[in-house]
């Protein structure tokens, strides 16, 4: 009885220290890419990584999934490589967590052909 008891403290504890140590966040909107606008998701989960804090990042471009991570230690913003399986975006990240957008700017390629992309994308806490 009293193990069951200690088992069920221990597990309270964890989920409401895991809950106040990250952050997750889904951010949508429009973005200009090969001279139209497009419609953009990114998912973003900010956590410890055992040297300071990381961002991990999910991008969705139509059927297209990039995956990439932002050290986000010391700031909110900074250089981000993303990658998926014929598309790739190198560029800069930055939150602004006044206003909840995310800013990308860089340059997105697809099946081999490239172009600059500027999204503004509205995040909303999960």
């Amino acid at each position: 009885m009293k193990k069951l008891l200690l088992l069920a403290l221990f597990s309270g504890t964890w989920d409401q220290a895991f809950a106040k140590d990250s952050d997750w966040k889904l951010c949508k909107g429009e973005g200009i890419m090969y001279g139209a606008n497009n419609k953009l998701v990114l998912n973003s989960y900010e956590h410890r990584n055992g040297e300071g804090r990381a961002n991990d990042m999910t991008f969705i471009f139509g059927g297209n999934i990039l995956k990439g991570s932002l050290d986000s230690s010391e700031s909110s913003s900074g250089t981000v490589k993303l990658k998926g399986t014929n598309s790739s975006f190198k560029g800069t990240a930055s939150m602004d967590y006044q206003t909840g957008v995310l800013n990308l700017t860089g340059k997105f390629t697809l099946n081999k052909e490239t172009t600059d992309l500027n999204a503004s994308l509205k995040c909303e806490t999960l």
